[in-house]
């Protein structure tokens, strides 16, 4: 059991950096102009670029750090919504904007890290962007 509760915990720890780095391609995308927006399914159903370039990060940084870990597995899950808010990101509502990882094991949700990027946006040029909290 203290075994597992040592993995747990370094993959929080991981998480909470990879969220954080996951906040930060967000911030850029927006902040260089070209969201890269394509329809997945319908017009409200949008992906975009810092969706698609979260998500890499996300997963590579995972597969990197654990090299065993199945994202979408059996016992042990990985959630990753790489950019939770999409549509409002598209449209500015910044305070919507959320990078997601949750951890189940054997179908119960153990762990998540959540990261604001965009959290004290509205504070002044010189205050620094985003907060990531981590629960188990």
């Amino acid at each position: 059991m203290a075994s597992s509760n040592t993995v747990l915990m370094r993959l929080v720890a991981s998480a909470y950096s990879i969220a954080q780095k996951a906040g930060m391609i967000v911030r850029r995308v927006i902040a260089e102009g070209d969201l890269g927006i394509v329809e997945k399914t319908c017009a409200t159903d949008l992906q975009t670029k810092a969706d698609r370039l979260a998500q890499m990060s996300i997963c590579s940084s995972l597969a990197r750090k654990f090299p065993k870990l199945t994202i979408i597995g059996e016992e042990l899950v990985v959630w990753v919504d790489p950019l939770d808010g999409t549509k409002e990101y598209t449209e500015g509502l910044l305070d919507n904007v959320t990078v997601l990882i949750g951890i189940a094991y054997e179908g119960k949700a153990i762990a998540g890290v959540i990261n604001q990027p965009y959290y004290n946006y509205e504070a002044g040029p010189d205050a620094v962007l985003g907060r990531t909290i981590w629960g188990v």
